[in-house]
């Protein structure tokens, strides 16, 4: 199956249930938030929606910290293509310029993510 996507059916199931969530629950709440704050002129910005899913996205984000607790990455011990997938998504909350909680188990995570030359060439750069 090659190295990102586990052997393991466990693992591997685990590692497609977070590619689904960043999917179905991360995006849908920052991408308004990214788009209001980034790609939108200062005039013409949603501060409500930006306010609304600003909480929302935080909320996400307390869910891969509690997801974490017992696994370095989202799959297990290893990184995998559901890293890369939540990986790009963790990236822009930690560059939007939001007020984020403190999540200590997300931050190492991103931190370990970093590790990766690859995610710091083509994830971790800045977004605008």
């Amino acid at each position: 199956m090659g190295g990102l996507c586990p052997e393991d059916l466990r693992a591997r199931a685990d590692t497609e249930r977070w590619m689904d969530w960043a999917t179905a629950q991360v995006q849908p709440v920052m991408t308004p938030v990214f788009w209001n704050l980034i790609r939108t002129s200062t005039k013409k910005r949603n501060h409500v929606a930006v306010a609304e899913n600003t909480v929302a996205t935080n909320r996400t984000m307390e869910v891969l910290d509690w997801g974490l607790a017992r696994r370095l990455y989202l799959g297990g011990s290893a990184l995998t293509i559901g890293d890369i997938v939540a990986g790009v998504w963790v990236h822009r909350w930690y560059a939007l310029p939001i007020e984020r909680p403190n999540l200590p188990r997300v931050r190492a995570y991103y931190e370990r993510l970093q590790e990766h030359p690859a995610y710091r060439l083509h994830v971790s750069q800045p977004l605008w």
